[in-house]
Formats: structure tokens, C-alpha cells, sequence
């Protein structure tokens, strides 16, 4: 009997690798689809540039949170920076910086005032706590948790008022806490 080859496509190796290349197929294909999940992938921009009259076209993509909680009412704070763990623990925290110059009880008491409207916001549906600290000169003056449901907005009271009720006031520098006193908080 004559001992024949058998094809290269029938060899155990070849078979092997065909297989390892079609299960790194199939990874690489699972691994591009997938974001982190605080975060949704979103076109930015396209850049074209022209080389030797040869046109590239470069796209940009950006992980951009996935909520788009709104600070602008802060009005008084020089950077704000929001933690939202709404779909972890249903907890959001925000941590202000006021200016260096301001005073800190005034400070706080438009923080205050300003997370009335803050909390109103549809971005915050689901969060039932929300926790903000106010610093300045990178130190803590004021720290205060809101259950959220415990918030009832209102007309007639004061909005600093209406928030207060709703809180755990968790920490005061001195500073605040004189003015707190004299404002009766």
C-alpha cells in the first residue's frame, strides 16, 4: 500500500490553528462592543487633514458620562465635580469649591438656597440621597446629606429652609457654624 499525505487542511495543526484564530474572532468582536458603564461612547468630531493632496478623514471618541447632572445653579462655586452612583446605591455627591475670598457662611448659605433648585432636576429622579460639601482653600467648611425623599418644595418657605429640613447636616467649620447661629439655621 502506498502511504499517502493527507491534505494540509485535514492536519491537526492546521485545524488547531483555524480554531485559535476563529476564538480570537470572536473575542475581539465582544471587546469592541463594550463601554464602561458609567459611560456611553459618543462621537466628538471628525478631523480632516490634507497630505500631499491625499484627504484623511480622523475620527475622535470620547467616554462621556452617561447622566448629565446639572451644577450651573451653583452660581457661587468655582468648579463643582459630581460623583452619581444613582444606579449603584441610589446616592449622588457633589463637592463644591467657592472662592477664597468669599466668606464662608455666606458661601454656605448659597449653597444652600442653590440645591433647592439643584434638587428639582430630572437627572436626579432615582437618587434618593445627595450629599454636598462645600470647600475653600481646599479645606471642608460644610458638609450636609438631603434625603430626597424627605424634600418638599414649597412657595411660602425659604428655599435654604426647605433643604435644611431634609438634611443631616454632617459637618460645619467654625466659620459657618457662627453664621449658622446668627441666621438661625
Amino acid at each position: 500500500m502506498i502511504n499517502q499525505k493527507k491534505p494540509f487542511y485535514k492536519q491537526w495543526w492546521f485545524i488547531a490553528i483555524v480554531v485559535f484564530f476563529v476564538i480570537a474572532a470572536i473575542g475581539a468582536t465582544q471587546e469592541d462592543g463594550k463601554t464602561e458603564d458609567n459611560h456611553i461612547i459618543e462621537k466628538v468630531s471628525t478631523k480632516e487633514e490634507n497630505e500631499n493632496s491625499n484627504s484623511k478623514k480622523e475620527t475622535v471618541v470620547n467616554a462621556v458620562p452617561k447622566t448629565t447632572i446639572d451644577t450651573s445653579v451653583f452660581e457661587y462655586a468655582t468648579t463643582a465635580d459630581v460623583t452619581d452612583a444613582i444606579d449603584i446605591n441610589k446616592h449622588v455627591t457633589v463637592k463644591l469649591s467657592v472662592s477664597e475670598d468669599a466668606q464662608p457662611g455666606i458661601s454656605s448659605q448659597h449653597v444652600l438656597n442653590q440645591t433647592f433648585d439643584f434638587l428639582q432636576q430630572e437627572d436626579l429622579n432615582g437618587a434618593e440621597t445627595v450629599t454636598i460639601f462645600v470647600t475653600q482653600k481646599e479645606k471642608k467648611i460644610f458638609q450636609f446629606t438631603v434625603n430626597k425623599n424627605e424634600f418638599m418644595p414649597n412657595e411660602t418657605d425659604p428655599m435654604g429652609s426647605l433643604v435644611l429640613a431634609s438634611s443631616e447636616i454632617e459637618m460645619m467649620s467654625k466659620e459657618v457654624e457662627e453664621f449658622s447661629k446668627a441666621m438661625e439655621w
